[in-house]
């Protein structure tokens, strides 16, 4: 009968429909995994290099932040590789709250974690901070933070400016630690010639 036709349609329909949506949930996981890191879940270098450069193209004001975890191979010699992956997945969660809607984070390498924000200066560096603030506060390490603002306009590529700003993180962790440094702030002489204004 033509019901029962009509039925077995329906029924190849939503099965078609069920398996359709599966196939899309795989796709979808799949691509997920090829840009995240598998253990921060935060975005890999590649992803995010390239999110950033589409930022800076963009002309927005673009700033980048660098933040390493302090003494983080002592921490896995000391508590293990389980504790040491979970100060870093802590810290990546961190740093995913506080760049929530205006901007992206992201895992560099090791315990190297970055993140951009397009926003004010001024703001990003208050994000800076309370990323190394908060850090210091719930878990049981610090960061050492470098930020380095782009001008709209500049000609900075995405790596010169992780480059900038992983040169003003290295400033923080050579000097004591725990601190936010602003690559505009740095004295002349530990800059290596590329300029973030230009």
């Amino acid at each position: 009968s033509i019901a029962s036709e009509l039925l077995s349609i329906l029924y190849y329909i939503l099965l078609f429909m069920l398996l359709f949506e599966r196939v899309v949930e795989l796709l979808m996981s799949a691509y997920r995994s090829s840009i995240t890191d598998g253990l921060t879940n935060l975005y890999n270098r590649r992803y995010f290099t390239g999110r950033l450069e589409r930022a800076l193209r963009a002309n927005k004001p673009v700033t980048a932040i660098f933040c390493d975890i302090d003494n983080f191979k002592r921490l896995n010699d000391t508590h293990g590789h389980h504790r040491a992956d979970g100060v870093l997945k802590q810290v990546a969660s961190l740093l995913m709250e506080e760049t929530e809607g205006i901007g992206l984070a992201g895992r560099y390498g090791g315990e190297e974690l970055v993140a951009f924000v397009t926003c004010p200066p001024t703001v990003a560096m208050q994000v800076a901070e309370s990323i190394r603030a908060r850090t210091a506060k719930e878990s049981i390490v610090t960061v050492s933070v470098g930020v380095c603002a782009c001008a709209p306009g500049s000609r900075l590529s995405a790596e010169q400016l992780m480059s900038l700003a992983d040169q003003a993180m290295y400033h923080s962790k050579t000097n004591g630690k725990n601190r936010v440094t602003d690559y505009a702030d740095m004295p002349d002489v530990q800059k290596d010639g590329l300029h973030a204004g230009q």
